[in-house]
């Protein structure tokens, strides 16, 4: 789960695991709506649920997400900064 940020700008850091995950993104909600998610799952069983159903509805188009990478993958640059280019041989 990521960070999340309110009007008084308190920020509940990311948890950096040393996973080999290359892709993050960023999804800008309103808080009724990260309320509304987070009572559709139980939360007892871990986040990670709760990042499926903003992913699904980012996919379902009702939100917009932002690829994020980290500094040294080039892979996610490519993603960020939108289609790589197709080299011909």
């Amino acid at each position: 789960m990521g960070n999340c940020l309110g009007r008084k700008q308190v920020v509940h850091p990311l948890e950096h695991s040393t996973s080999d995950y290359k892709l993050r993104i960023k999804v800008r909600m309103s808080a009724r709506q990260l309320k509304e998610f987070m009572s559709r799952v139980d939360l007892r069983k871990g986040d990670s649920e709760l990042g499926r159903v903003v992913l699904q509805e980012c996919l379902d188009g009702r939100l917009t997400a932002r690829v994020v990478g980290r500094q040294d993958s080039v892979l996610a640059s490519e993603y960020a900064n939108g289609l790589a280019t197709i080299k011909e041989e």
